[in-house]
């Protein structure tokens, strides 16, 4: 707790801090070059996530999602993802 991660994960049985931005690689590894709804992308990248041994909320990975577009990391079509927002239901691509 001292290093004031915002993070944590279970790794070989230890709890470890990790940076914010440790699940990206499977969202971005979920966002093919054509679009495809966020949902998609989220639900695809949940489950490789939970067969990695993690399960982060669906809130997280919209968040994390919203960051990766704002960086520029992915593109975005029809408003930035929210998690419980019917209103975004828009698509990604990288």
């Amino acid at each position: 707790m001292a290093e004031g991660a915002y993070l944590r994960i279970v790794e070989g049985g230890i709890l470890r801090s990790v940076e914010a931005d440790y699940f990206d690689k499977f969202l971005l590894e979920r966002c093919p070059a054509d679009w495809v709804k966020v949902h998609r992308v989220a639900g695809d990248a949940m489950a490789d996530i939970w067969e990695a041994g993690h399960s982060p909320d669906a809130a997280f990975l919209f968040w994390r999602l919203r960051e990766l577009i704002q960086r520029g990391a992915i593109a975005n079509e029809g408003g930035l993802p929210q998690f419980g927002d019917p209103r975004c239901a828009g698509k990604v691509r990288r």
